[in-house]
């Protein structure tokens, strides 16, 4: 009889995987999110057309829930018809592109769901997802690169999240995805034994990623000196109000001071950077500027070198009296990659600044940590966080060691720490990766390959374990 598609199995996984993402951070539901999306890829396995609808309407449902924010940030205040149609515009991109996404996972899907061995279909599945995901993060757009890879689902300073040091936050998806691919096998599998296997498997990824991640232990701190203090500001500064911050630097007794970038015109920026340069000189110190927007404020220590050295121009890592430091503007943390190159060039500590305004919601704030957080974890670093709405340091495990709310304008002073201690993932990453991705594109391949004979094949030819019948 002919099976009867279940339409809604996306539209399910992506409401689940929203409450695992921040702010809600239930991140246990992320190991069992996506079980109704690959059953009803094993439902319209014959069927291109019908799986491409259940990936279209999971990554739309997956960005609606998840980061409206984008339109409400691009949103102008009282916006008419006109602005409401332009910032859809600007934010279809992260739409558009996580669909894609998702689309093109479920057509590459093919083989898999029709495979007879559900154990080489789980892993196939996973395969694919993770390749698509890499290939995504890679992307030299905004609003596009890395937003909602599956292993953001779990929180960055969890003990589980801790393995992203050996295989990186793709890596990550790539266990979640399988989790739910062995829990879907246990649904389609008639075999009791079998279903008992798979659910163990399933069961034991999550169970086994813990005291992983407990054994983890903070990375020590490199002698030069290794721990020093820092001073953050978080808040909107005008310039004038930076350059007074800069005036009593001094109070603060900070050698590392990360500023965030000012609320001024484009024909003020260099005003106030060559008067910031001016005032930081005449006290020893240093102030950084890379693509005209980021603010860092390096006070040499008493009797040291003054101004920190370029070491890697295009990886933007400094040598400074206490350490060498990577700094990445905006969007460069939210990819793997930058942070990476960084490490690999030796910065022993990360230094972000993300520009955001008041309209970005404390949800679309909480993910940008969230990611932050497992740069920190990937190349165990410690990093210094700080935007207009919100500043932190993080240890090398995604911790907060001090923090600066969301909308809260001030200063926090703390001990930060120079690590060395790479991580599996900072060394190999460049190797993983591209495996993913290179798999992935394999099995595409295949999955064109093998329509012609996918589309003959009968459910008759199929073994009871994947027939459904209506």
């Amino acid at each position: 009889m002919t099976q009867r598609p279940v339409f809604l199995g996306g539209i399910i996984s992506a409401l689940i995987a929203r409450c695992a993402f921040a702010p809600l951070t239930y991140d246990f539901v992320a190991w069992f999110a996506l079980v109704p999306f690959i059953f009803s890829l094993h439902r319209n396995r014959h069927s291109h057309w019908l799986r491409l609808t259940h990936g279209l309407c999971f990554g739309l449902a997956l960005v609606l829930w998840c980061q409206s924010w984008f339109f409400d940030a691009l949103l102008p205040k009282d916006a008419g018809v006109v602005d409401s149609l332009q910032a859809l515009l600007k934010s279809s991109g992260a739409w558009i592109s996580i669909a894609i996404f998702s689309g093109a996972f479920a057509l590459a899907a093919g083989p898999f769901v029709r495979s007879r061995n559900l154990l080489f279909g789980a892993v196939g599945l996973a395969i694919v997802w993770t390749g698509l995901e890499v290939i995504r993060g890679h992307l030299e757009l905004p609003w596009v690169a890395g937003w909602l890879s599956l292993g953001y689902a779990l929180d960055g300073s969890s003990s589980q999240a801790q393995i992203a040091r050996f295989v990186g936050v793709h890596g990550l998806s790539f266990l979640l995805i399988l989790s739910s691919g062995f829990l879907t096998a246990t649904l389609i599998e008639t075999r009791t034994p079998m279903q008992v296997a798979y659910a163990l498997m399933a069961g034991s990824i999550p169970l086994l990623l813990s005291p992983l991640g407990l054994s983890s232990d903070s990375p020590r701190a490199v002698d030069r000196p290794g721990e020093f203090r820092t001073a953050i500001f978080s808040g909107a500064h005008s310039p004038d109000e930076l350059v007074n911050i800069v005036e009593s630097l001094t109070r603060f007794d900070a050698s590392f001071t990360v500023l965030p970038r000012p609320t001024h015109d484009s024909s003020e920026t260099n005003t106030i950077v060559d008067k910031l340069a001016d005032l930081l000189k005449a006290r020893g110190g240093v102030f950084l500027r890379k693509q005209n927007d980021i603010m860092v404020v390096y006070t040499p220590v008493a009797g040291s070198a003054g101004r920190p050295t370029p070491l890697e121009e295009k990886a933007s890592v400094y040598e400074s009296a206490d350490g060498r430091f990577g700094l990445g503007v905006d969007f460069d943390y939210l990819r793997t990659l930058r942070a990476r190159m960084q490490c690999r060039g030796g910065a022993d500590l990360l230094v972000s600044n993300l520009a955001t305004t008041a309209e970005w919601k404390p949800k679309a704030l909480e993910q940008i940590l969230n990611m932050q957080r497992f740069r920190a974890v990937e190349n165990r670093r410690w990093m210094i966080y700080v935007s207009s709405t919100g500043a932190f340091i993080l240890d090398a495990s995604g911790k907060t060691r001090s923090g600066l709310q969301p909308g809260v304008t001030g200063a926090g002073v703390d001990v930060a720490c120079f690590t060395n201690d790479d991580s599996v993932y900072s060394r190999w990453g460049w190797f993983v990766e591209p495996t993913f991705a290179l798999l992935t594109l394999t099995a595409i391949g295949w999955s064109f390959l093998t329509r012609k004979r996918a589309n003959a094949s009968s459910p008759d030819d199929l073994p009871a374990a994947l027939q459904v019948n209506s």
